[in-house]
């Protein structure tokens, strides 16, 4: 993960740079998605094996949840990248960005029992940006996204 100082609001702002990889391979407290869908419900249809009882080739993000929690040692589920690291993102409009929140709030807190306290857990979501952008054209992204993106 990068920095940028906006030197506007004094503060650094860690973005991902797309189709760069990560640092550190899944272990028992890193968990890699490609994908966004947290609770079994979200799976789409074509994530169901035909004629396999219920399986899926894609897992939702709340079995790996609970694996950290029953672990006890925590951990870190970074959605929008691959298995073999690569940094994809996730397009989410705002909404979009808040319906993850609420999703994860609710299978934490309405869900597990006894519920996950709130601080317990946190959700980050972190700007996937384009290798190259000039400095002006990452000031404003980076911008854009602290001022209503969070």
């Amino acid at each position: 993960m990068a920095e940028a100082h906006d030197s506007a609001v004094h503060r650094k702002t860690k973005f991902y740079i797309k189709n760069a990889v990560v640092p550190f391979e899944e272990d028992r407290h890193h968990e890699l998605k490609g994908h966004r869908n947290i609770c079994f419900e979200e799976l789409p249809d074509w994530a169901f094996i035909d004629g396999d009882g219920g399986r899926t080739s894609r897992k939702p993000v709340s079995r790996y949840i609970n694996a950290f929690l029953n672990g006890g040692e925590g951990g870190v589920i970074y959605m929008g990248i691959i298995d073999d690291g690569t940094i994809k993102g996730v397009r989410l409009t705002e909404y979009q960005a808040d319906h993850i929140r609420a999703s994860i709030d609710d299978l934490l807190q309405t869900r597990y029992q006894p519920p996950v306290e709130e601080y317990r857990y946190k959700v980050k979501l972190v700007p996937v940006i384009q290798q190259g952008l000039e400095p002006e054209e990452l000031h404003a992204v980076l911008q854009s996204y602290s001022n209503g993106n969070k």
